[in-house]
């Protein structure tokens, strides 16, 4: 089974001195012990790893053939199709639907 992690909560996942990730801590072990894999994709994802502390932490999960990546172009049209279909400015992470 895969799971679809958006960036803004990658510390609760995977910072174990984070306040909150005891409450993630189930979802970290299921990456890393468990069957479970991280499922990302798309040009604003790469965009916002770029930036991220957690960097590491994917390409760690990826040496360990813990991660399916999609691709850009298909998420990244499926993205901009979501947008129009929802305008709402609410709904700002379209390519997380497009993974």
């Amino acid at each position: 089974m895969c799971a679809i992690i958006d960036t803004n909560v990658f510390g609760l996942v995977f910072n174990k001195q984070n306040k909150e990730h005891k409450g993630f801590a189930p979802m970290h072990a299921w990456l890393h012990s468990g069957r479970g894999k991280l499922v990302y994709g798309g040009s604003k994802y790469a965009e916002e790893l770029r930036g991220s502390l957690f960097k590491r932490s994917i390409l760690e999960l990826s040496r360990m053939g813990k991660t399916v990546v999609v691709s850009t172009r298909e998420v990244d049209e499926y993205a901009r199709q979501l947008k129009v279909k929802v305008p709402n400015k609410k709904f700002d992470d379209p390519h997380l639907a497009g993974c």
